[in-house]
C-alpha cells in the first residue's frame, strides 16, 4: 500500500466515523422524543376536551363506585357493551376516567388530531429540537372487540384512522388509548440533517476509534514497507553492518564510520559477490574508476589498504587476502561470527 492510498483510506475512515457520529446523535434525539411522547401522549385526551370545550359528565356516584372487580356497562345508541373485569379492571378512578375520555373521543369521532399534532410539536420544541412532526390515531370498534360479556376479540381490526397530515421519518412507539387498547397513537418525526449536525460532538468515540485504526494501519501500510525497503540496502558481513542508504559502517563494538561514495562502492562489490566474496582487480578498476587493471593499479592499492584499515582491522571475523595477478578475496571466519546481528544493530540503524 503506497502513501496516497493510505491517506485516502485514512480520510475515508475519518469521514465514516462522522457518519456513525451522526447516526448516534440522530438516535439520541429520537430516543428523547420517544420517551417524552410515551409519557405525555396519554394525557392529550384531557387537553382535547379542554381546548375544544367537550363536556364529560362524571357523577359523584361514578367516582366513588367505578367498576372495580365487576362488569363495566357502556351504553351507545346502537346498543350496550358489557366488559368483564377479567379483561378490564382499572386500579383507580383516575385511570378509569382517562379511559372513558378516550372512549368518548374515539367513538364520537372527536379525536382532534390537529390538536395532538400541535401538542406533539410543542413537546418536541420544549426538548430543544426543531423538527416536522405529526400524529396518527388508530381506533377499533368496541362492538368488534367485545362481542359478548365473556369474550374479547384481540384481533379486532382498526376501523377508524385520525390523521391530519403525513410526515416521513422516525416513528415513535405506539401509546395505548382507551379500554384494552381500543385505540393507539403514534408520532412521526422528521429532524432536518442540519439540526442533527449542530448537536454532534466534534470528537466522540467514533473519531477516537478511527484514529486508533488509522494508527494501527500505519504499521503494515507505511512503516513496515518503508522499513523493508530501507533494510534491503542494509547488509551484514562478518560482525559488521553496512547501511548503503547512508553509506555507514556499524561495528559490533559500537563504533561507526561514514564512507565516501567510492569506498562504499568498493564495499558494495564485495557484498554483492557473496558468498565467495572474490573480486578481480580488473573488475574493481573498471567499475570504480573506469580504468583497466594496469592504469588503475595505484588507486586499487589505496582502496584495498583503506578497506583493511576501516573494516578488517575493526572486525576480527574478516580477512582480506590478495591473489597475485587476479584480485582479492574477503574471507569470513564463521566461527568468529556472533549471533543475532540484526537484533544487535537494529537500534542503531537510522531507517
Amino acid at each position: 500500500m503506497n502513501r496516497n492510498i493510505y491517506i485516502i483510506i485514512s480520510i475515508a475512515l475519518f469521514a465514516l466515523s462522522y457518519i456513525f457520529n451522526y447516526n448516534d446523535r440522530r438516535d439520541e434525539l429520537h430516543d428523547r422524543i420517544n420517551s417524552e411522547f410515551k409519557r405525555e401522549a396519554p394525557t392529550w385526551g384531557d387537553s382535547i376536551m379542554i381546548i375544544h370545550d367537550i363536556y364529560y359528565y362524571s357523577s359523584e356516584t361514578e367516582s366513588s363506585g367505578f367498576p372495580k372487580n365487576k362488569n363495566l356497562y357502556i351504553e351507545f345508541e346502537q346498543g350496550k357493551i358489557v366488559i368483564s373485569p377479567k379483561f378490564y379492571n382499572p386500579d383507580n378512578y383516575a385511570t378509569y376516567q382517562k379511559d372513558q375520555i378516550h372512549i368518548s373521543l374515539l367513538e364520537d369521532d372527536e379525536y382532534h388530531i390537529s390538536t395532538t399534532d400541535s401538542l406533539f410539536k410543542n413537546m418536541v420544541t420544549r426538548l430543544g429540537i426543531k423538527a416536522d412532526v405529526a400524529t396518527t390515531v388508530y381506533a377499533k370498534s368496541l362492538f368488534d372487540m367485545f362481542i359478548s360479556e365473556d369474550s374479547m376479540n384481540v384481533n379486532a381490526p382498526y376501523v377508524r384512522i385520525f390523521q391530519a397530515r403525513e410526515v416521513e421519518g422516525f416513528t415513535t412507539d405506539s401509546v395505548s388509548l382507551g379500554i384494552c387498547g381500543q385505540g393507539k397513537m403514534v408520532g412521526t418525526v422528521n429532524i432536518p440533517a442540519i439540526e442533527i449536525v449542530k448537536g454532534m460532538e466534534l470528537l466522540a468515540k467514533w473519531q477516537f476509534a478511527a484514529l486508533a485504526l488509522i494508527a494501527l494501519l500505519y504499521l503494515p501500510a507505511i512503516y513496515v514497507p518503508k522499513k523493508l525497503r530501507y533494510m534491503h540496502n542494509v547488509k551484514f558481513i562478518g560482525n559488521s553492518c553496512i547501511d548503503f542508504n547512508t553509506n555507514t559502517v556499524y561495528y559490533w563494538n559500537g563504533g561507526k564510520l561514514s564512507l565516501t561514495d567510492k569506498r562504499a562502492e568498493v564495499l558494495k562489490m564485495f557484498v554483492d559477490s557473496a558468498p565467495e566474496y572474490r573480486l578481480l582487480k580488473e573488475d574493481i578498476c573498471r567499475r570504480i574508476w573506469n580504468r583497466d587493471g594496469k592504469d588503475g593499479q595505484a588507486l586499487y592499492n589505496v582502496a584495498m589498504s583503506e578497506l583493511r584499515s576501516y573494516l578488517i582491522a575493526e572486525d576480527d571475523s574478516l580477512e582480506l587476502k590478495t591473489q597475485p595477478n587476479e584480485g582479492v578475496v574477503l574471507v569470513v571466519d564463521k566461527k568468529r561470527i556472533r549471533k543475532f546481528p540484526l537484533l544487535h544493530f537494529i537500534g542503531r540503524i537510522k531507517g
